[in-house]
């Protein structure tokens, strides 16, 4: 997949990349893309750490230079209610967990 890295874009600073490269966000789509969830542009001013103004300015020069479409797909919101991070609710518990059993890993 082709990505905007965002060395290309007009008002990121070397220190700009490197604090976000820290985090292994490197390109406008990223960027973007984190920007669209909840908590999302305070979680890039911390790590660029900047006031959420100034990453707010740094996101629109992001989006700018991305087409349309692509602003559409990515700021869609994704929907991490239903465990989305691989957790397991109370609900699921494993029917014969093997610790229970006496039986563990290995």
């Amino acid at each position: 997949m082709n990505e905007t890295h965002l060395k290309t874009l007009p008002g990121w600073t070397p220190r700009h990349i490197e604090k976000l490269a820290a985090a292994w966000i490197d390109s406008a789509e990223q960027v973007v893309a984190i920007s669209a969830t909840p908590g999302g542009l305070r979680s890039l001013a911390d790590q660029l750490q900047v006031p959420e103004a100034e990453a707010r300015q740094l996101i629109d020069q992001a989006r700018a230079v991305l087409p349309s479409a692509k602003l559409v797909e990515l700021d869609a919101a994704s929907d991490l209610d239903e465990r989305g991070l691989g957790a397991l609710g109370p609900d699921d518990e494993l029917d014969d967990p093997p610790l229970a059993q006496g039986r563990g890993p290995g």
